[in-house]
């Protein structure tokens, strides 16, 4: 509406000096092009002296004489309205508190921001060059998040320096988790190993768009034992290796069977294994080295991972013989080309959709949507797979499912508790640098990690008095017997007090720890001294 009313006036305005132009130029002749148009001028403010005595004027004349001057008011609104839209909108900034800010105008950056915004969840964009000045007029110092998702295709750290930027501003007590985009996924897989520390003041996680995608996609996918991948590029890899997490639990007595189609496909895929042990402790794969399915197959997903657009949808619509017969069976990754999608399922369909097969997904969308909870995050991963273990040991014990509150999957666990594991996870770097260690990529070639003499004891006093402090910070108290409801926890005593069986499960969480990092595809490393 707004838009149409400047259109309005800027052709109110046009046609009225036109109009003015005429008229002064019929009644005063004499006059020359100079001094017509500043009588025109003199219109937009009721200043014209022409119109002091009466006199015949033109009907044109008569009507920019009102025009321009409404002209004038409707610019002094317009004005006054923008600068109160910018007043308010700093005052807004100067106030908020909690909120999440995104750094930067990208694709992603505005995806971000939309999908965030329809979540309920308190945005602000940070548009143009990103730096301290412009961080603190988005209420960083207040905020809760920060998403740096800035454009890396000329400056691949950019990110990287706006979370230093945040990190050193003061901040009022409230800590900031930061999200900083890395454009290449093997080096935000090193980095998270970098990165993976509790700060007090400012946290950062690093991510990888390809692999967010394919965290969020993998976890709407239903149960599909016959699976084939083509490409095994960023998302083809980050995809199989979510896949084989979400089947392991599923169907942990099953194997998943992947085809993997790639030029590179052995080689590929014997370095994602290398990192990755999810992969050969779930999967039954079939590597072809090729760009064509062997014919004969029957898939009930197909995955077109190829990082080239073109190759991607030239793959799905011209190769009938991956069709799988489910609805949305048929999955091609696109990004720069993911508008296309409309022209299969759009209001303006111009192309079949093969009965519902074909399935686009935007990485973009993906990666945007996977932002509302810790998908990609390695301390989340890592959190997960300690309650997983600890499942596992109670159902080994004959504790059933939903005897007790922890006994139930990590989705409907409550908030509490998966706090409680993510302090488990986050305190892991801490105890390795204890004993001079700390955490890297997963390198089979690296000698295998394990404890000396009595660091198992003095980490496990450590995982002891950190999970006493955790449990003192909300609000729990010791008590002779248990009693959650209460907050009541007869394990809240000195380690020289405490039970062998209970020293037991400290030991069990630190034994665990080089299991847990072969999670996330991480391990953990002796420094020189």
């Amino acid at each position: 509406m707004l838009t149409g009313t400047r259109i309005l006036f800027s052709l109110i305005t046009v046609a009225a000096v036109i109009g003015g132009y005429l008229g002064l130029s019929r009644l005063q002749p004499e006059k020359g092009a100079i001094d017509v148009i500043y009588g025109i001028l003199q219109l937009f403010v009721l200043g014209n002296p022409l119109f002091d005595e009466p006199r015949v004027i033109p009907w044109f004349l008569n009507a920019a004489r009102f025009a321009l001057p409404a002209v004038t008011a409707y610019a002094i609104f317009e004005t006054g309205r923008i600068i109160a839209t910018e007043q308010a909108r700093w005052l807004k900034r100067r106030v908020t508190y909690g909120h999440t800010v995104v750094a930067g105008e990208t694709t992603l950056a505005n995806a971000v921001v939309s999908f965030l915004a329809k979540q309920g969840v308190n945005v602000i964009q940070v548009a143009g060059p990103v730096d301290a000045v412009s961080l603190r007029d988005a209420g960083i110092s207040r905020a809760d998040e920060l998403i740096a998702c800035a454009d890396h295709i000329q400056d691949p750290w950019v990110n990287l320096a706006i979370a230093l930027e945040a990190a050193e501003i003061e901040r009022n007590g409230r800590p900031l988790k930061v999200r900083a985009q890395v454009s290449d996924a093997a080096l935000a897989f090193t980095a998270r190993s970098l990165g993976m520390t509790q700060a007090t003041k400012v946290s950062v996680r690093f991510f990888n768009v390809e692999e967010l995608a394919a965290a969020a996609l993998a976890g709407n996918e239903g149960h599909h034992q016959d699976i084939a991948i083509l490409g095994l590029q960023e998302f083809g890899g980050a995809l199989l290796v979510e896949l084989a997490r979400s089947w392991r639990k599923r169907q942990p007595r099953e194997p998943l069977n992947v085809t993997v189609v790639d030029e590179h496909a052995s080689a590929r895929l014997e370095r994602l294994t290398a990192t990755h042990e999810v992969i050969g402790e779930t999967c039954a794969i079939t590597t072809v080295d090729g760009t064509h399915l062997p014919a004969g197959n029957t898939f009930s997903r197909v995955y077109v991972c190829y990082q080239d657009e073109a190759k991607a949808l030239n793959a799905a619509l011209t190769a009938s013989g991956l069709w799988p017969s489910e609805t949305g069976g048929l999955v091609v990754r696109l990004d720069r080309l993911a508008g296309i999608s409309r022209a299969f399922n759009g209001t303006g369909r111009l192309l079949d959709d093969m009965k519902g097969r074909l399935r686009i997904i935007s990485v973009v969308d993906l990666a945007s949507s996977a932002m509302v909870g810790d998908h990609g995050d390695s301390d989340e991963q890592i959190a997960r797979a300690i309650h997983e273990r600890y499942l596992t040991q109670q159902l080994a014990h004959q504790v059933g499912m939903g005897s007790k509150p922890a006994m139930t999957v990590w989705e409907e666990l409550s908030e509490d508790m998966r706090d409680a594991n993510r302090a488990q996870a986050a305190g892991i770097r801490e105890k390795l640098d204890r004993i001079g260690c700390t955490i890297v990529v997963r390198d089979p070639s690296l000698p295998a990690f394990s404890y000396r003499d009595d660091e198992l004891e003095q980490l496990a006093i450590l995982e002891h008095d950190r999970w006493m402090q955790d449990k003192i910070a909300a609000g729990w108290v010791y008590a002779a017997e248990r009693n959650d409801a209460l907050k009541h926890h007869n394990s809240m005593v000195p380690w020289d007090k405490l039970s062998e069986v209970e020293r037991e499960k400290d030991r069990d969480a630190v034994r665990n720890v080089p299991e847990l990092l072969a999670e996330v595809g991480l391990q953990p490393v002796r420094l020189a001294r």
